[in-house]
This record gives C-alpha cells, structure tokens and sequence, in this order.
C-alpha cells in the first residue's frame, strides 16, 4: 500500500512575489516563472491576478515578511512607520510607550477622536511592520575613525583580503536637475531646493557599480511624482522609479532596493557581496540580508573615501548634460524654442549616460578612494571633459555663451538627496500623497509626449533602416552591428511569439467527438 506524501507549503514573502511579477512583466513565459520559482501554475497566477496590492505592499512594508496585515487606523499607522524608520535612522531610541504617544499625537493632529492606541495595538503594529527590539550598543555607535588611513588600514584592507573585487560593491546618491538647460543655469543661484519650482524639476538618483567595473547596477530613479503624464502608456522602463514629495532617498526605498537585490543574489548562485556605504541616515539602521553584507565609510569622509564621489558622479552628470544641449541644439535647428524635455526623456538619456561610463573610470575611483589596489589605468579622456571642450571637440556648433556652460557643470552638485520629515510632513505625505504627486506634473503637461504604440513589424522596419543607414555612411565603429544584430534578435523572437497562434484548452466535448 502507497502512502501519499504531503509536501509543505511554500511560503513567500512580499519580497518574492514582487519578483515574480517583475519576471512576468520582462516577457517572461508563465511556465517559466512557474520552474524558476518551484511553484504551481494556479499559485503564479494568483499572484498575477493580486499584483497591484502585492507592489503596494511591497512598497510600503519590509519585503521580508509573509502576509501583508491590515489595520482599522491606516493612516496612523503609515505615518508612525515613517515616524519610526527616522528615528532609528537618527540613532534615537525607541519603545513601546514611545511609540504609543506618538500614534495618539498623529491622531489628536488629523482629528480622530476615537482612536486611542494602547498595548494591543503598538503589538499588532510590530508585527505587521515585523519590527524588532533590541540594546543599542553605545560603543559601536561611538565608534571614531581618526584618519581615512586608519581605515583603509583597519577595515579596508581586510574586506579586500575576504571578497574578492568583482564584489564588492560601492553605491551613491546624486541629486539631478533633469531639465535643466544651459540658458537656465543663471536663474538657480540663491535658489534653493526646499521648495518652489526648481525642487519640482529635480529627481534623485542611486548610483553603484562594483570595483573592477564590469557590474553596473541599473539606476534607481527617486522622482516627486509615482505616476507622471508622460509615463502614460510606458510598460517598462530602462531605470527603476520610485517617488516621494521631496525626491529624495529614504530609509525605506533604500531597504526596499537592498532587498530586491539581496534575493537577485540568492537566485544567482547564491552569491554573496560586500557593499560600501556611507552612514547617512537614509542608509543606516538596515534589515540583516542572507547575501549582502553592508559596511559603512567613517563619518565625514565621503568626499575622500566614497569611490562614486572620486569622479564617477561627476563624469555621469557629465554624459547626461551632453544628452541635454544636444537635445536642446537640435531643437534649436528645428525651430522649436521649447527646450525642456518630460521625465521620460530624461530617464532615458540617464541611462544612456551611465551606460558610457566606463569600466576605466570607476575603476580609477575606486583606486583613488584607496579601496582598491593598483596604479591608476589611463583615461578616458572624452569622458572627462568639460562641456565647453567636449562641444569644440566634436565640431559641434551652437550658440550658447562660454560662461553658461562653465555655470552649467556644477549647477547641482551639492543637492541634498536624504529626505528629513516633521511630524507635519509625514503625515501629509501619508494623506495626500496622490494630490501632491498630481500637482507635481501639471506644470509640465503641455511637454509630455504622447506615447504611442509601437508594433513589432513597425520595429523590424526600423531595423532595416538601421542597417541601411550603418551600410551607407563611414561610421567606424564595429560594434554597431553587433549590437544591431542583438536587437533584431530580440524583436524577431517577439514577434514571432505574437505570430505564433494560440493553443486552445481542449473541452471535452472534443474528446467525445474523436472517439465517435
């Protein structure tokens, strides 16, 4: 006689199904998210089917827990998780009582007079935020590094000695006027980024790349809006987005991108990285990862040790403000006096940017941090230069005055890219978010472009134009086919796919009908 096993069943986090969904979302086939993941075809689809509570969960809580718990005092309860991630994030110790008057303070300052918090309820709030108490060690906190080489002695060249360079991973902040043009560069002196116009104009952005420089990390876009006009219509896009009211990096978006990662990792291998950050608050007081193990730089020090400081910033906003005056010349030579771009052209000509930093240069920034061993390799002088002398070099004519675009380089190098919150803040951010981030786009309608649909047959067309454009003029670049070959590739297997008639589920009936 058989005996039946049961097997147990297999839990995922919010983390996991994010993922799932993210693969789905690629063009990733069913039956291959179903294998990847060890999963029923009835589970995935009810994870597809649940998707948009399942992003939004995993937005707003630690991706690491099982099941998403609801509350009767959302709000509240959104606005003392905030209130929490800060507070922590400041090294400001934090209990039970606490956090109790804290949630009777969110609750006296939106008028709910009913709501009255008390033991049962800061538990439930713990668990469904799965929030862990334990003794702050006064020494670790206190810990001074006197020198940057001090450091580099005493923690630097262990870490060398235990990952070996490829992972080690070093990422960054930069805050981005997106749509900054030249002939604007004078109007933001004195302007500040805390508010008014500008500040709306303004996105964060995560940068990272490990030592040798072989790995990139695709960027991680902060912007003020979750949904703006001109992403109508847009299914993916070449960076990962998220919003807040400030455009800034939190505690919570930074977990977020370390958890997502730290489950790549376990999916590839099982690999394991060191990553090198500073100790900014949006960056400290992170959840453990199985894969990722985090250092941070001693404080005051990024400027010298920080490998993305030492130039790969730089030379980033650098390829990306070329992006932008040449989009603005050419608009010049069209007649259109409209020089700003939307946000989607804007993330557009990000990553293209940091795909033309090169391995050379973030190479030489982690040698200049210190972090890594070896001289110096030679440089990539295009990508170094100042604007002025990059546009003489290639012959390219405009007319903008030289001190503008000596303005131009540095115009939002020291933009604050850590959001602090008040009270006040937090919960206006928890209320009314959505209209905040409607407002945030309505001054750039009239430049959204309208995204229209592209079929596969219209892109294999543009293919051969393509081609016929490479084999027509002296390009002198032999990797042009090469990468045109790869997207043929892809937009054949796609198309094909599209073609390719679908199977229908069998009933029945049909079967009854053979056999008569």
């Amino acid at each position: 006689m058989e005996i039946a096993i049961l097997k147990k069943r297999k839990t995922l986090s919010i983390n996991d199904k994010f993922l799932i969904i993210q693969d789905l979302q690629n063009q990733k086939s069913h039956t291959q998210v179903c294998n990847a993941y060890q999963l029923s075809s009835s589970t995935v689809s009810t994870i597809w089917k649940n998707r948009e509570s399942i992003i939004k969960s995993f937005e707003e809580c630690s991706g690491s827990i099982k099941k998403r718990r609801t509350c009767k005092n959302p709000d509240i309860d959104k606005a003392l998780y905030k209130w929490f991630l800060q507070k922590r994030n400041q090294n400001m110790p934090i209990n039970g009582p606490i956090l109790q008057a804290q949630a009777d303070k969110f609750a006296a300052i939106i008028g709910d007079t009913d709501f009255s918090c008390n033991h049962s309820w800061i538990s439930r709030f713990i668990k469904r935020h799965d929030i862990s108490f334990g003794k702050i060690c006064g020494e670790a906190n206190s810990a001074d590094f006197s020198t940057t080489d001090t450091w580099k002695t005493e923690v630097g060249d262990k870490i060398k000695d235990q990952y070996a360079e490829d992972d080690i991973f070093n990422v960054h902040e930069a805050g981005v006027f997106y749509n900054l043009m030249p002939d604007k560069t004078l109007r933001t002196k004195g302007e500040t980024c805390a508010g008014g116009k500008l500040s709306k104009l303004r996105v964060t952005v995560l940068i990272g790349a490990n030592m040798t420089g072989k790995e990139k990390r695709k960027l991680f876009v902060i912007g003020k809006s979750k949904n703006p006009l001109c992403f109508r219509g847009v299914k993916q896009l070449p960076v990962k987005y998220n919003a807040n009211t400030k455009s800034c990096m939190t505690a919570e978006l930074f977990a977020s991108v370390l958890a997502e990662w730290d489950t790549e990792l376990r999916k590839k291998n099982n690999r394991k990285i060191l990553l090198v950050v500073d100790n900014c608050a949006a960056h400290n007081k992170m959840p453990s990862f199985s894969n990722i193990s985090l250092i941070y730089f001693p404080p005051n020090v990024t400027s010298v040790l920080q490998p993305m400081n030492q130039g790969v910033i730089q030379c980033f906003k650098g390829i990306y403000r070329r992006k932008l005056v040449l989009e603005y010349i050419d608009n010049l030579d069209r007649g259109n006096t409209n020089s700003n771009v939307s946000l989607l052209q804007a993330v557009r000509f990000m990553a293209e940017a940091w795909n033309e930093v090169t391995e050379k240069t973030i190479r030489n920034c982690f040698i200049k941090s210190g972090l890594c061993r070896g001289n110096l390799v030679e440089k990539d002088d295009d990508n170094e230069m100042r604007l002025f002398d990059w546009l003489s070099c290639n012959q390219i004519h405009h007319s903008i005055p030289k001190e503008f675009i000596d303005n131009y380089d540095e115009d939002d190098m020291e933009l604050l890219v850590e959001a602090s919150y008040s009270d006040a803040e937090i919960l206006n951010d928890v209320l009314a978010q959505e209209n905040i981030n409607d407002e945030a786009e309505i001054e750039n309608e009239e430049n959204t472009e309208e995204i229209k649909f592209a079929s596969s047959s219209e892109a294999l067309s543009a293919l051969k134009v393509l081609s016929r454009f490479y084999e027509t003029n002296e390009l002198n670049d032999d990797n042009f086919f090469t990468h045109w070959s790869k997207m043929k590739t892809i937009v054949t297997n796609f198309h094909m796919k599209q073609k390719a008639p679908k199977q229908i589920q069998p009933t029945i009936l049909c079967y009854m009908k053979e056999k008569i």
